[in-house]
């Protein structure tokens, strides 16, 4: 059979372990505070790991087991909680040096959290990394992931908005409040669309424990978001950056695990390794396939294109702080191995790419916001380069700015710039571009684009600096906003 492409960034793997398995976690560990995509933890401020066995609430939920409950506009209704979170002290898991390593399906919180009411610290801006998704079969369909307010459910093309945050784990800091992981990818299944997938990432750390590290994993849903669980049996360490279905079944799954040293105080090993990791059971056993050993890489983005025989996974570890990049990794055989394209351009400052649909062109974008907008683009799957530079003038580019192909035309691609933080888009491979939004109030940015697998005209797009959702029913060429988040969701119960 023809292999689909994946591309991927950052990974680990480890011994066989039960899904089944339910440990107790919790106790007092260490304050975080969120710097973009690393997280300090600060050793002289207590914090508690909030994880809750069901009791029979679930505010998230209505009782006839429907979507949330919603109030004129589309919000989510409170539902009143009568307990509080448990912290759960296992002095098993406060002490030892060895966290455990597997832990499937454990009880969900019971409760939900607000998490952030600014864009000040542990929020961090919003940041968007590419926490949100669009059904492959509904263009009508948004799962969108926040930087630390947990996940948010459109059905209807963002003229409603639900939360969806029932059984992520949170971490609680008496001066910060309390707050969500980073969610840095999501996934509506292909094969069923009430299942989903979110990799959340905090510091590199235990999957398990007294960490802040342990909010973080890999959660899934089969119940349309209403409730998640985690499915981390297999990984080295609990910062997933990236997640993606692979093949023909649902079986099939990659995930993509960020490396580097532990910012949380006293903890050993203070280095965690990552990498790249498939699942052959639907995500509830993970084995690695390929290594990072050394430095802080993430693998933030896995693409997957092409079927059958023609089927190919494109990924990237970006080298942070210094680190070196894997440069572009390729895989033809559903994740199981993997090898550099030809011209992998590792040492460009490469931050962020897309794949075209047949899997052939890949443009990506350099990162140094010393340069002009610079794309590298290839039309035959990393074989050779060639730079292109829109005539838009200069201006810093920012890590975290965004880029999105049309799955109907190769030559047509939006990104997004910094400095003003406007939106482009090019219509001939990157010669020109035109601007078709301008810069949205505020600081805001955006940093995640993408059109809609079964409707190339619908694109939608989602801003730092108050998650703004905006929405395009032309190919990109107009848009208008949906909502700005910070104020109309993550401000409900």
């Amino acid at each position: 059979m023809p292999s689909r492409p994946i591309v991927v960034l950052g990974c680990f793997v480890v011994a066989a372990c039960s899904p089944s398995q339910s440990l107790p976690e919790g106790g007092v560990a260490d304050a975080s505070i969120n710097d973009d995509a690393a997280v300090v933890h600060d050793a002289s401020t207590d914090g508690a790991l909030k994880d809750a066995s069901l009791d029979g609430s679930i505010p998230d939920a209505l009782a006839d087991g429907g979507s949330d409950a919603q109030q004129e506009g589309g919000l989510d209704a409170k539902n009143d909680v009568a307990s509080s979170d448990a912290k759960i002290d296992s002095s098993a898991d406060a002490t030892s040096d060895a966290p455990v390593t597997c832990i499937n399906d454990q009880a969900p919180n019971t409760n939900v959290v607000k998490g952030p009411q600014s864009t000040s610290p542990p929020s961090d801006n919003d940041s968007t990394f590419n926490g949100t998704s669009i059904d492959p079969t509904n263009a009508d369909r948004v799962l969108i992931g926040s930087e630390r307010n947990g996940m948010v459910l459109t059905e209807d093309g963002g003229g409603t908005f639900v939360r969806r945050r029932q059984g992520i784990r949170y971490w609680n800091e008496p001066v910060q409040g309390d707050y969500y992981a980073e969610a840095w990818s999501s996934v509506i299944s292909p094969f069923s669309s009430s299942t989903m997938w979110v990799a959340m990432a905090d510091s590199p750390g235990p999957v398990n424990g007294n960490y802040p590290s342990a909010v973080a994993g890999l959660y899934r849903s089969t119940d349309n978001g209403l409730t998640w669980l985690r499915s981390n049996c297999g990984f080295t360490n609990s910062k997933t950056a990236s997640v993606v279905y692979v093949g023909d079944s649902a079986v099939n799954m990659v995930a993509g695990i960020g490396s580097g040293n532990t910012s949380i105080p006293n903890l050993t090993p203070t280095y965690w390794g990552g990498g790249l990791f498939v699942s052959k059971d639907g995500g509830t056993t993970w084995t690695q396939t390929y290594a990072t050993t050394q430095g802080r890489v993430e693998f933030r983005k896995i693409v997957v294109r092409g079927t059958g025989a023609s089927r190919v996974l494109i990924t990237l570890g970006v080298g942070v702080e210094g680190s070196a990049s894997t440069g572009f990794l390729r895989s033809t055989d559903g994740g199981n191995t993997w090898a550099k394209l030809p011209v992998a351009l590792e040492a460009e400052l490469i931050t962020n790419f897309d794949v075209s649909t047949d899997g052939q062109t890949i443009y990506a974008l350099n990162g140094d916001e010393f340069q002009d907008v610079k794309f590298h683009r290839s039309s035959d799957q990393g074989t050779s380069w060639t730079s292109v530079k829109p005539n838009i003038g200069t201006g810093p580019v920012n890590s975290r700015i965004a880029v999105a192909i049309s799955p109907s035309d190769t030559n047509r691609f939006i990104f997004s710039v910094t400095s003003p933080n406007d939106l482009y888009m090019s219509t001939d491979g990157g010669v020109s571009a035109t601007k078709v939004m301008s810069a949205l109030t505020g600081q805001r940015r955006i940093g995640w684009i993408a059109f809609a697998p079964s409707n190339a005209n619908r694109v939608y797009a989602l801003s730092t600096d108050g998650a703004e959702f905006v929405r395009s029913d032309d190919a990109g060429a107009t848009w208008s906003s949906k909502a700005v988040l910070r104020t109309t969701v993550f401000t409900q119960p």
